[in-house]
């Protein structure tokens, strides 16, 4: 049978079976709706997971230069046992690690420094390290062309200490950021109280923000700014630590683990039990998925149990197709090319629903948790168990239509019904 007659025979013999198309797509979408379900919220159960032991803290580490104790002091380590100091070729080199999102590199300015001026009626004064960085200026609008008045960020760890020791100890007020930004600081850079060079420079300091992202220790001006003070005050910088970052926390143990391998020491975490629930959130993603493959598994029972019940229900129609003359084969062909428009159909049909169901569910019946949990669909899965259940289903109706017809005859088939 040519492909034109093929489709001509097989759009006619099921035009008006309204009701098996109906009950076959019908089925079908109950199957795909729940399948689209369970995988979105075994997904969007999992990402929340994450979320929650993802915080700010969690999703970056800090990599610094390798050390070594000589009595009561530390010096670098010596080159033959590596990373003793930190290149730009090894932020090029960590930057291209597989789950890194993003790479930030510290630089130290190898000059003292002093900051002093006026803090309310009170005069203020102490020595800190100058440090360079340009992520963290991504947000503010700086400019970088004058050095008389440059732009800085502070620790807010140091507030947090004010706030939470210094303020009630001595009967202060709480402060909040709007306190430091605008704020303008006298900056010498080249001299401090234990040191003195001869070139030495004094710059206004503009605080514009404050950030858990950068050094208590000092204040972080823009590296391009850091740049032009070397030259001014004869100084060089040099990379002090670098920030390596990862979407999640979970992506962050794996790149840890890699960056262990390649030699780097790592500024270590005291947060052991954030360590111990990581290190088993692999296994934890197999353990939610147990619900889908439970649902798989009832979705091929009932694939099954369909099947056999539109056999026993449509024999006595076959058997007078094939006593008429039809071939067994386009008998078959027919059957696998009415079911992969009906399943395709019911797919399309089933993610609709599934996602309708899911945006319904958290938008009016968990609206509370909507900040807590990470809704996601997991559409890629969803594509590869659609596509999967499909190609099963075609291959099983054409195994079991072949064993079905080979084991009947054409008088067993029109006699029974």
């Amino acid at each position: 049978m040519d492909k034109k007659a093929f489709l001509l025979y097989s759009n006619n013999y099921f035009k008006n079976k309204k009701r098996l198309k109906l009950q076959i797509f019908l089925v079908y979408l109950i199957l795909f709706i729940l399948l689209f379900c369970s995988i979105a919220i075994s997904a969007s159960f999992l990402e929340s997971t994450k979320r929650i032991f993802s915080t700010k803290d969690n999703k970056f580490i800090a990599i610094v230069p390798k050390e070594m104790e000589l009595g009561m002091i530390k010096i670098d380590s010596p080159s033959f046992l590596g990373k003793s100091s930190l290149t730009q070729e090894d932020v090029t080199k960590i930057s291209k690690i597989t789950n890194v999102s993003q790479v930030s590199a510290i630089y130290t300015l190898k000059a003292p420094s002093n900051i002093y001026g006026r803090f309310f009626e009170m005069s203020y004064g102490t020595d800190l390290n100058v440090f360079g960085n340009e992520n963290v200026f991504e947000k503010y609008k700086v400019d970088t062309n004058n050095i008389k008045v440059i732009p800085g960020i502070i620790s807010s760890k140091l507030l947090d200490i004010y706030n939470l020791s210094f303020a009630p100890a001595n009967g202060l007020p709480k402060l909040t950021e709007k306190v430091f930004v605008g704020r303008k600081f006298n900056l010498r850079i080249g001299s401090n109280s234990f040191n003195y060079k001869k070139e030495n420079i004094t710059v206004k300091l503009k605080i514009v923000g404050l950030s858990d992202q950068v050094d208590i220790f000092g204040v972080t001006i823009p590296k391009i700014i850091m740049n032009k003070i070397e030259k001014r005050v004869n100084a060089a910088s040099l990379i002090s630590s670098i920030k390596v970052y990862a979407d999640n926390a979970s992506d962050l143990l794996e790149v840890v683990s890699k960056i262990e391998k390649l030699g780097y020491k790592i500024k270590t975490s005291d947060n052991k039990l954030f360590e111990g629930i990581h290190k088993y959130i692999n296994n934890f993603e197999y353990l939610i998925n147990i619900p889908i493959i439970m649902v798989l598994i009832i979705i091929f029972v009932f694939i099954n149990n369909q099947l056999n019940y539109l056999l026993n229900s449509q024999k006595k129609e076959m058997g007078i197709q094939l006593a008429y003359g039809m071939d067994s084969s386009d008998l078959i062909s027919s059957w696998i090319f009415q079911y992969f428009k009906i399943i395709s159909l019911a797919i399309i049909t089933g993610m609709l629903s599934g996602s309708l169901a899911m945006i319904s569910l958290f938008k009016f019946f968990l609206k509370d948790l909507e900040q807590l949990i990470l809704l996601d669909f997991g559409f890629f899965k969803q594509g590869l168990f659609s596509l999967g259940i499909l190609l099963f289903s075609l291959f099983f109706i054409h195994i079991l239509l072949r064993k079905y017809l080979s084991k009947n005859t054409i008088v067993s088939l029109i006699k029974e019904n």
